[in-house]
């Protein structure tokens, strides 16, 4: 059943067992926040880490015998009352036998949890020749984690890595019916195939199978996302927050945003928007489908526009950046922001004048002790398999993929601290579910930020409601569905009115809170009967959609 009340107040609470989010940054101030060891693996500055150990119970309590240890009075008997009567030495005696057997219990479930050894999945859709070095980060992820010094309590890491042939969501659902029957902890996916990610992150959510993503953003936000999804890239809006800031502290009036995709207005949508209330003046030009920059920056040259943001990958703004080098448009007149993560893959020393202001992000964390390997292993496998052009630089995508693995192992090994964590074959065909996935999402999910000026901002929680006070003297609509024995009609329905038509374990626990809580409720059935399906434009049909609608 559903509720909808003339007052809606909604509450939540963040599990403060999280590590590893996504801490945004840019060049004119954001850094990561490395508070746990776990940090140390990142080659990407975006982890912000803390660890809580959930207790967990040895004994069943409904199973622990019902007798009391009580403390000795002065006569060497038990305290009056006490059902078992024991004396001083018997309690002494059996508190021992209880110590050693909590002990015992304790190194049996310690002795048999034994070295956790889990597989992960990756869906990738980076091409053999001239490749990205995707699979190269991930086998060295694995093998820098496998060939640890802690060996003998973290076990073994597999990685079962799928090629993905073309971006088509009938075959990447094919091979995730597959990964989900090796029984995995967490699905990688591939960098550059939109309509693969939808999918890949549809049949995560469904199985409640952490799915880490290292693709740019969705351009089309999903209404519903799904929990299990963990995006490793800074987001759009923190981009457009990047770039509105940097307009700021170049004091910039007048700019000029050239696009080179069509997607360019969507990823930037929350910088436009500043613009609409404020005094400052944006022009947008894309480049037509010559994907030549010279018309476009002889306009801006013209116009007197001095502040131009390109958004456009590495190899495009290389591109402009030449044609304006052309133009005489790189000197110390000009300011240049680029939105492209992969800035560090630019060659710009044949290009700027020293005099002229190129700015840029890069996530790289080049003091991590393995970086200059990482690269080095990268340079030797370009040369092996694309030995006509040169290399220009770690890509992004690889080095998020590098993270990925070292995040899934961490949050994987510190959930298991508290449970025993692990991995089950699933079946597309059956809606049975990973009941550790949601556990482990909980230690991936993104809790704060830290600046360099503002420090350390946390999510905020919601204020705790009282639940009395919020319900008290409120008439709420109960929209429901006929489901025995939940929701039934009584035999004699026709005769009644209002609530009393209705019977079953739903109403009866309704009526209970009700009198507990003091409020009013009127039950609603809902028209087509149905708990509710999304439709093609959004919306929902049945109890979902009522409760959306309100």
């Amino acid at each position: 059943m559903g509720g909808s009340g003339e007052r809606e107040e909604r509450t939540g609470a963040l599990n403060p067992c999280i590590s590893h989010s996504q801490a945004k940054h840019h060049q004119s101030g954001w850094k990561p926040l490395q508070s746990t060891d776990n940090s140390k693996e990142a080659l990407t500055e975006i982890w912000l880490s803390c660890t809580v150990v959930i207790p967990q119970r040895v004994f069943n309590p409904k199973r622990a015998p019902k007798c009391t240890i009580c403390m000795a009075t002065r006569q060497g008997g038990c305290v009056k009352g006490d059902p078992q009567g024991w004396t001083h030495e018997e309690s002494k005696k059996m508190l021992a036998a209880w110590a050693s057997l909590l002990f015992l219990a304790m190194w049996v479930r310690n002795a048999t949890s034994g070295p956790l050894s889990f597989r992960i999945a990756a869906i990738l859709d980076d091409p053999m020749e001239c490749s990205r070095g995707e699979r190269l980060a991930i086998t060295l992820a694995k093998e820098s984690i496998n060939r640890s010094s802690n060996r003998s309590t973290t076990g073994k890491l597999e990685v079962d890595i799928f090629e993905l042939l073309r971006d088509s969501e009938y075959e990447t659902g094919e091979t995730m019916c597959q990964i989900m029957s090796k029984g995995v902890v967490a699905v990688l996916g591939p960098s550059a195939s939109p309509a693969s990610n939808s999918i890949i992150s549809n049949i995560c959510g469904e199985k409640e199978v952490p799915y880490v993503k290292v693709a740019p953003e969705d351009i089309l936000k999903v209404q519903f996302p799904r929990f299990t999804t963990l995006d490793l890239r800074p987001t759009n809006t923190d981009i457009s927050m990047a770039v509105a800031g940097l307009l700021t502290f170049f004091n910039s009036s007048t700019s000029c945003l050239i696009c080179a995709q069509a997607d360019c207005l969507l990823n930037l949508e929350v910088l436009l928007r500043q613009f609409l209330i404020s005094k400052e003046t944006l022009s947008v030009r894309m480049l037509d489908d010559s994907q030549d920059p010279t018309p476009l920056l002889k306009e801006i040259r013209d116009d007197k526009t001095a502040t131009i943001i390109v958004d456009a990958n590495a190899t495009m703004s290389h591109i402009i950046l030449e044609r304006a080098s052309e133009l005489g448009m790189l000197s110390v007149y000009y300011t240049y922001i680029l939105t492209s993560l992969e800035f560090s893959l630019l060659r710009l020393d044949d290009l700027a004048d020293q005099r002229v202001n190129i700015v840029g992000f890069s996530v790289f964390n080049r003091t991590h002790p393995f970086f200059q390997d990482f690269v080095l292993s990268l340079n030797r496998s370009w040369q092996e398999n694309c030995d006509h052009a040169p290399f220009a630089g770690t890509p992004l995508s690889s080095a998020l993929l590098f993270d990925a693995v070292h995040t899934v192992v961490a949050a994987v090994q510190e959930l298991n601290r508290s449970q025993n964590v692990g991995a089950t074959q699933l079946s597309c065909k059956s809606s049975k579910i990973w009941e550790h996935g949601t556990s482990l999402m909980n230690y991936l999910r993104m809790i704060g930020q830290w600046h360099s000026e503002h420090g350390l901002s946390m999510e905020k929680k919601l204020p705790s409601l009282n639940v009395t006070d919020t319900l008290f003297n409120t008439t709420l609509t109960i929209t429901t569905i006929l489901e025995n024995p939940y929701v039934m009609l009584r035999a004699n329905h026709q005769e009644l009115e209002g609530n009393e038509r209705y019977e079953g374990f739903c109403v009866d626990m309704l009526k209970e809170l009700a009198d507990i809580l003091k409020f009013k409720y009127r039950i609603r059935l809902v028209g087509d009967g149905v708990y509710g399906v999304p439709g093609a434009n959004g919306t929902w049909t049945g109890m979902v959609g009522e409760l959306i609608s309100r």
